[in-house]
């Protein structure tokens, strides 16, 4: 059973480049299972609680999301991800204590393969600004979920089991499609994410995985110039702990930023149940 369990993380691994979150690797895929199925439906509720300060007031943000995710002959994938933000906000001056929001939608289509102990995973995504957004509301802390531009981009993943631990690795590349602003049009030309990860299996129930994690985004440009303010580049590392049981999965872990030693810590959670069909042929 371990070393079922042991594939069932390569598996889920290799997979993570479908969504976007850091917390979405879902145990619903499963090398020795998918053998025996037609397809598999995997839905995942999630979130990410952390605080924060701007001025006189003080945050408590927890982003959640949703996701449906379905594998087809053991090769096709595809998924619909769902984001959403809340904010408290406790201090002087307070107009809106809370308010919540949807993000922007994003849909991904991709493919899998697996070779001995190894898998590769493509995949492609569109994002929508399905968020409310506001360039200036963003400047002073109000809560602004969406980014107001469509984006495509690719993502590809690998994993490989070497007993005991499975190591992982995923890389990502978005581009923000033009926008229009008060004075001029803004697209992004590049924002890409870089993570590896290792995964423990303790037992056939129980396992734990250590990550870090990378994003960049290159300056956004406007009426064809670059906005030096607008680079960013991030580092985080994490370690998460999780629970299988049959066909459900919960995990939970703490992520800290390795680039602002002053940020809080986020604290994540993530539930998830997968539906599959039975082959009597395999």
């Amino acid at each position: 059973m371990v070393a079922r369990a042991r594939l069932a993380v390569l598996a889920a691994l290799s997979l993570a480049c479908v969504s976007p979150t850091t917390a979405q690797v879902s145990e619903h895929q499963r090398i020795g299972v998918e053998r025996k199925t037609d397809w598999e439906l995997g839905f995942e509720l999630g979130g990410a609680m952390t605080g924060d300060a701007y001025a006189a007031v003080d945050y408590l943000s927890v982003d959640g999301y949703a996701s449906v995710e379905v594998l087809l002959a053991r090769t096709w994938t595809a998924s619909l991800y769902a984001p959403v933000s809340s904010r408290l906000a406790v201090g002087d001056g307070v107009r809106r204590a809370a308010a919540a929001g949807l993000g922007d939608l994003e849909l991904s289509a991709g493919w899998t393969g697996r070779r001995a102990d190894s898998r590769l995973s493509a995949a492609l995504r569109v994002t929508a600004p399905t968020g409310e957004w506001n360039g200036y509301a963003a400047t002073v802390g109000v809560l602004t979920p969406g980014s107001g531009r469509w984006s495509v981009g690719a993502a590809l993943s690998a994993a490989m089991l070497l007993d005991p631990v499975a190591l992982g690795a995923s890389f990502a590349y978005d581009v923000g499609l033009p926008r229009a602003e008060r004075f001029t049009t803004t697209w992004r030309p590049g924002d890409m994410s870089l993570s590896l990860s290792a995964t423990e299996v303790l037992n056939d129930r129980v396992g734990y995985t250590v990550k870090a994690a990378q994003s960049a985004s290159l300056p956004e440009l406007g009426g064809g110039e670059p906005s030096l303010g607008s680079f960013a580049y991030a580092a985080r590392a994490s370690i998460e702990l999780w629970y299988s049981d049959g066909d459900a999965q919960a995990r939970f872990g703490v992520s800290t930023s390795l680039t602002d030693p002053d940020s809080p810590a986020l604290l994540y959670a993530a539930l998830s149940y997968t539906l599959r069909s039975e082959r009597d042929d395999a």
